[in-house]
């Protein structure tokens, strides 16, 4: 036995050994490649770029090198050997850094504007947390037509853009603002949109997006697809955007997730109107708003809306848990389980059968609308046959529009 385990610990530090010297060599040429500015990197080395037989970049260039070997050929930020956009901090944000660098009077908006109005390339572009977005009464950074390839854009704003047509190939869009952005034709094959805030935007010509996407991981471990959901009013109308676009590219799978999420945003936005005093709050605005004087009917119509909206909720919750929303067919064939098992027990407990295996047989059969006469039952429960037949044959309709829905989809 003592033996077996300093076998197992000799195993345990070796393959703990093995796994770290893989994080650093994976950290390391994944740093090299995206052109973090780390010290003692030999990316920053001239021997670097003759190891791979690729062009040197000049002593007061950019040294930032995407894949193909392509340089970036911008003048180098401050000390650090990068340019301006491929500096990774934020510091660069600041005014008196973008004078010096730009030699003018500048935003962050209009410096990157002002890069693809020249058609310049951003690939592997560092903007986290860059504030290039609008609001109701100002237009946001008009990035169409933008080479943002391997961008870091994690919690940028963009809202009020434009997007049209930009390049967002294995972008990281996570936590970044794009309400009301325009994303006819953006390419998002690879990019990362887990959390990201949309509103109002139409996908019906992006491209590359999917699912996949929206790839996030809850506690480190459990992955989940989502986008950021704070307010379910605005995310139902995307999702839905999202499901006819899914639908028309024939990406059924997809398309029956944001269905789904669709619907759950539905059932959220009813929860979130359950509270009476939201009703009031609302109505009241709107009377002072209307120049109506309120009177004691709001409080009567917000309790109504509060118990019209406590009635949704429960109603889609019991859908959510019975099939998923008409989404998820293991959950109709686990209540058919259990609806089963339930009448089985109950046929027993009432002497319909001796047998608790003629039981489940004849429960089983009873929820298929199958009979069979060579079992006998005893008493008067025709009411608890006829029952289960019914709950069965609307599980089993509903079975069959969900496999069908999944199938062939929503047209």
């Amino acid at each position: 036995m003592k033996t077996c385990r300093n076998i197992r610990q000799s195993l345990s530090v070796f393959l703990n050994r093995i796994v770290l010297l893989w994080q650093q060599a994976f950290s390391h040429v994944y740093k090299e490649w995206h052109g973090y500015e780390t010290e003692k990197s030999p990316i920053f080395t001239l021997e670097f770029y003759d190891s791979l037989e690729y062009p040197k970049p000049k002593s007061d260039e950019c040294h930032f090198m995407n894949f193909h070997g392509t340089l970036c050929g911008r003048k180098q930020f401050k000390d650090s050997n990068m340019c301006f956009w491929h500096f990774r901090d934020v510091s660069k944000y600041e005014k008196d850094a973008m004078r010096e660098y730009f030699g003018t009077e500048c935003s962050l908006k209009e410096a990157i504007e002002n890069e693809v109005l020249n058609k310049q390339s951003l690939r592997g572009a560092y903007l986290e947390n860059a504030a290039i977005g609008g609001n109701f009464f100002e237009k946001g950074a008009n990035l169409s037509r933008a080479d943002l390839r391997e961008a870091n854009l994690t919690g940028a704003h963009l809202s009020y853009g434009s997007l049209n047509r930009a390049r967002l190939e294995r972008a990281n869009l996570e936590y970044a603002y794009l309400s009301d952005v325009d994303l006819r034709g953006c390419v998002f094959t690879d990019a990362k949109l887990f959390n990201t805030k949309f509103r109002r935007n139409d996908f019906s010509e992006a491209k590359g997006i999917s699912k996949e996407n929206f790839l996030g991981w809850k506690y480190s471990i459990m992955p989940q697809y989502k986008m950021l959901e704070t307010y379910p009013d605005q995310c139902k109308d995307v999702y839905r955007a999202l499901t006819a676009h899914f639908q028309a590219a024939g990406a059924l799978e997809d398309a029956s997730w944001a269905a789904y999420k669709e619907r759950e945003m539905h059932r959220r936005w009813f929860r979130s109107r359950i509270n009476p005093l939201w009703h009031i709050a609302e109505d009241f605005g709107d009377a002072v708003f209307k120049q109506r004087k309120p009177g004691m009917k709001i409080i009567l119509f917000s309790f109504i809306h509060s118990l019209t909206s406590s009635v949704q909720y429960l109603r889609l919750t019991f859908f959510k848990i019975l099939c998923g929303y008409g989404e998820r067919v293991w959950r109709i064939m686990v209540a058919s389980f259990l609806v089963i098992l339930i009448y089985a027990v109950a046929y027993s407990y009432y002497g319909i059968l001796d047998e608790i295996g003629s039981c489940l047989y004849f429960s089983v059969m009873t929820f298929l609308t199958v009979g069979d006469a060579n079992l006998t039952l005893k008493g008067n429960y025709q009411w608890m046959v006829a029952s289960e037949s019914f709950i069965g044959l609307l599980l089993m309709g509903l079975f069959l529009f969900t496999i069908a829905r999944r199938a062939v989809g929503r047209n």
